[in-house]
């Protein structure tokens, strides 16, 4: 396997593995999650995906009645996104500096997003832009990998490429204070995978959180 330094090289796989990608994480359950957080939304209300990928996620906030925009910093998935869902908003754009103006969005997304951030400062600087971005009363959804051993990042390969992505795992306690910093704590839970899906792995543990902008 090829070795990545992290964030910009998983970028750059995302880059160059866009389409092999949007095909594959088309079959994540993860898009379950979702109900939860549009429950607690204004209706019509405007959202930021961020971290959108190839576009999923924005597609169903954006067929569910609300304002999406999808936001990712590989320029070759926003391009598939683009493709797949014409009828929604994409952008380039780098979540540590959000090209949004301060409260705008009644929700957030991020999903699988916080995880490929090198450090904890990285990571500490988005949740920071998210509450700058977020309206009062605004809602931030956070769904990152936990951390199930001793390691807190890893280098992970796939069916995809032979090249490694970057990941960096939580733990609850982290999350919850993550989020506390900056929001009231609405919501958090740990699960494993196969939970949600039958076929899913066994070792992999996900944290899914909300929090609410005071």
């Amino acid at each position: 396997m090829n070795k990545v330094k992290g964030f910009q090289d998983t970028i750059d796989w995302y880059n160059n593995n866009a389409k092999e990608y949007a095909i594959a994480s088309a079959k994540y359950p993860t898009i379950q999650n979702l109900e939860q957080f549009i429950s607690v939304l204004p209706k019509n209300g405007k959202v930021l995906d961020a971290g959108c990928g190839a576009g999923r996620a924005t597609n169903f906030l954006q067929k569910h009645g609300f304002q999406a925009v999808g936001l990712d910093l590989s320029e070759g998935l926003i391009q598939v996104a683009k493709e797949q869902y014409p009828q929604c908003a994409f952008a380039v754009g780098d979540l540590r500096f959000l090209p949004f103006e301060d409260s705008i969005f009644d929700g957030i997304c991020s999903e699988g997003s916080l995880l490929h951030m090198e450090t904890i400062e990285d990571v500490e600087k988005v949740v920071q832009e998210f509450e700058r971005v977020l309206k009062p009363q605004g809602i931030v959804y956070i769904l990152v990998k936990a951390q199930m051993g001793n390691n807190k990042t890893a280098f992970v390969s796939d069916k995809i490429s032979a090249q490694g992505r970057f990941f960096q795992y939580f733990t609850k306690r982290e999350v919850e204070d993550l989020l506390k910093a900056r929001f009231k704590v609405e919501s958090i839970k740990q699960y494993n995978e196969t939970e949600v899906d039958p076929k899913g792995r066994e070792d992999t543990d996900w944290i899914i959180a909300l929090g609410r902008k005071e």
